[in-house]
Protein backbone atom coordinates (compact mmCIF):
# COMPACT_ATOMS: atom_id res chain seq x y z
CA UNK A 1 0.00 0.00 0.00
CA UNK A 2 1.21 3.60 -0.84
CA UNK A 3 0.05 6.93 0.31
CA UNK A 4 0.92 9.59 -2.48
CA UNK A 5 0.16 13.48 -1.96
CA UNK A 6 -0.30 15.45 -4.57
CA UNK A 7 -0.47 19.60 -4.26
CA UNK A 8 -4.22 20.72 -5.58
CA UNK A 9 -5.02 22.39 -8.87
CA UNK A 10 -2.41 19.53 -10.76
CA UNK A 11 -3.85 18.60 -14.21
CA UNK A 12 -3.02 15.00 -12.83
CA UNK A 13 -5.62 14.94 -10.12
CA UNK A 14 -8.98 14.59 -11.92
CA UNK A 15 -7.27 11.72 -14.00
CA UNK A 16 -6.59 9.51 -11.12
CA UNK A 17 -9.48 9.82 -9.67
CA UNK A 18 -11.55 8.84 -13.10
CA UNK A 19 -9.18 6.28 -13.69
CA UNK A 20 -8.26 5.25 -10.28
CA UNK A 21 -4.95 3.59 -11.64
CA UNK A 22 -1.99 5.45 -11.63
CA UNK A 23 1.56 4.43 -11.87
CA UNK A 24 4.86 5.30 -9.62
CA UNK A 25 8.25 5.45 -11.15
CA UNK A 26 11.75 6.18 -10.31
CA UNK A 27 13.63 8.19 -12.77
CA UNK A 28 17.34 8.73 -11.89
CA UNK A 29 19.00 11.89 -10.42
CA UNK A 30 20.70 14.13 -12.91
CA UNK A 31 19.37 12.60 -15.70
CA UNK A 32 19.09 15.77 -17.91
CA UNK A 33 16.20 15.03 -20.33
CA UNK A 34 13.68 14.65 -17.33
CA UNK A 35 15.96 17.81 -15.47
CA UNK A 36 14.72 20.28 -18.56
CA UNK A 37 11.37 18.83 -18.81
CA UNK A 38 10.43 19.36 -15.13
CA UNK A 39 12.54 22.08 -14.17
CA UNK A 40 9.34 24.23 -13.42
CA UNK A 41 6.01 23.80 -12.92
CA UNK A 42 4.32 21.71 -15.64
CA UNK A 43 2.45 23.54 -17.96
CA UNK A 44 -1.41 22.32 -17.98
CA UNK A 45 -1.69 22.49 -21.61
CA UNK A 46 1.45 20.43 -22.75
CA UNK A 47 2.27 16.89 -21.42
CA UNK A 48 5.82 16.29 -20.35
CA UNK A 49 5.73 12.88 -21.07
CA UNK A 50 4.67 13.11 -24.60
CA UNK A 51 7.49 11.59 -26.88
CA UNK A 52 9.22 9.62 -24.42
CA UNK A 53 9.56 5.86 -25.14
CA UNK A 54 7.02 4.30 -22.64
CA UNK A 55 5.78 0.56 -21.49
CA UNK A 56 2.21 0.23 -20.54
CA UNK A 57 1.85 -1.37 -16.91
CA UNK A 58 -0.78 -4.34 -16.46
CA UNK A 59 -3.48 -1.37 -15.69
CA UNK A 60 -2.65 0.58 -18.66
CA UNK A 61 -0.66 3.48 -16.93
CA UNK A 62 2.15 4.67 -18.69
CA UNK A 63 6.11 4.53 -17.52
CA UNK A 64 8.97 6.23 -19.03
CA UNK A 65 11.59 3.35 -20.25
CA UNK A 66 13.95 6.01 -18.18
CA UNK A 67 12.55 4.57 -15.12
CA UNK A 68 14.47 2.13 -12.87
CA UNK A 69 11.27 0.71 -11.33
CA UNK A 70 7.76 0.98 -11.01
CA UNK A 71 4.61 0.62 -8.97
CA UNK A 72 1.26 -0.06 -10.48
CA UNK A 73 -1.25 0.61 -8.44
CA UNK A 74 -5.08 1.14 -7.95
CA UNK A 75 -6.62 4.02 -5.78
CA UNK A 76 -8.77 2.82 -2.95
CA UNK A 77 -9.15 6.42 -1.51
CA UNK A 78 -8.60 9.97 -2.10
CA UNK A 79 -8.82 12.37 0.74
CA UNK A 80 -9.28 16.15 -0.05
CA UNK A 81 -8.41 17.53 3.26
CA UNK A 82 -8.45 21.27 4.22
CA UNK A 83 -4.97 21.66 3.04
CA UNK A 84 -3.10 22.72 -0.23
CA UNK A 85 -2.75 18.94 -0.84
CA UNK A 86 -4.53 15.78 -1.82
CA UNK A 87 -3.96 12.28 -0.61
CA UNK A 88 -4.65 9.20 -2.58
CA UNK A 89 -4.07 5.76 -0.76
CA UNK A 90 -3.60 3.27 -3.47
CA UNK A 91 -2.61 -0.81 -3.81
CA UNK A 92 0.07 -2.12 -5.16
CA UNK A 93 -0.97 -5.07 -8.11
CA UNK A 94 1.73 -4.88 -10.24
CA UNK A 95 5.77 -4.16 -9.93
CA UNK A 96 8.32 -4.46 -12.09
CA UNK A 97 12.13 -3.30 -12.69
CA UNK A 98 13.40 -1.76 -15.82
CA UNK A 99 17.02 -3.55 -16.49
CA UNK A 100 17.60 -1.91 -19.80
CA UNK A 101 16.74 1.54 -19.05
CA UNK A 102 20.50 2.84 -18.77
CA UNK A 103 20.86 1.73 -22.76
CA UNK A 104 17.86 3.22 -23.48
CA UNK A 105 18.47 6.47 -21.53
CA UNK A 106 21.85 6.49 -23.38
CA UNK A 107 20.46 5.64 -26.74
CA UNK A 108 17.45 8.15 -26.41
CA UNK A 109 19.61 10.81 -25.39
CA UNK A 110 21.74 10.78 -28.43
CA UNK A 111 18.93 10.72 -30.67
CA UNK A 112 17.19 13.77 -28.75
CA UNK A 113 20.79 15.56 -29.05
CA UNK A 114 21.23 14.75 -32.53
CA UNK A 115 20.20 17.39 -35.22
CA UNK A 116 18.97 16.82 -38.43
CA UNK A 117 21.58 15.67 -41.11
CA UNK A 118 23.06 18.09 -43.41
CA UNK A 119 20.98 19.81 -45.71
CA UNK A 120 21.63 19.04 -49.56
CA UNK A 121 21.32 22.06 -51.64
CA UNK A 122 18.52 22.17 -53.75
CA UNK A 123 18.81 21.28 -57.04
CA UNK A 124 17.52 23.43 -60.08
CA UNK A 125 14.62 22.17 -61.73
CA UNK A 126 15.24 22.04 -65.99
CA UNK A 127 12.65 23.76 -67.95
Amino acid sequence: MVVVAIEKGQALSPIIRDSRNFALCRVGDGDPLIDRLFQAMPDHGRDPFLGLPHLSTPSMCPVPLRAAWWLDCEMIRHLDIESDHEMYVAGVHHAGKLETAPAVVRTVSRAIGKKAGPKRPLKKRAR
